[in-house]
C-alpha cells in the first residue's frame, strides 16, 4: 500500500537572515522522491500565505 505523504509548511526566512546568505545545496538526482516533498512543501507554504512564489533558499527547517 502506498501511503500519499501529507504537504507540510514551510518557515520562510525574511530580509536578514543568516540562512539567506548560506549557498543553495546542489540537487544530484532529480528524480529522488524528497525533492518531489520539497516543491509540494514549497507549493503548500506559498498558497498558505497567498504568495506569488517561494524559492527552495527561502525555507528551512
Amino acid at each position: 500500500m502506498n501511503k500519499k505523504r501529507i504537504p507540510k509548511l514551510l518557515q520562510i526566512a525574511q530580509l536578514g537572515h543568516t540562512i539567506l546568505r548560506q549557498k543553495a545545496r546542489t540537487v544530484k538526482n532529480i528524480d529522488d522522491p524528497s525533492i518531489q516533498n520539497l516543491i509540494d512543501d514549497l507549493l503548500v507554504t506559498v498558497n498558505d500565505i497567498d504568495g506569488m512564489g517561494l524559492a527552495a533558499p527561502q525555507v528551512y527547517e
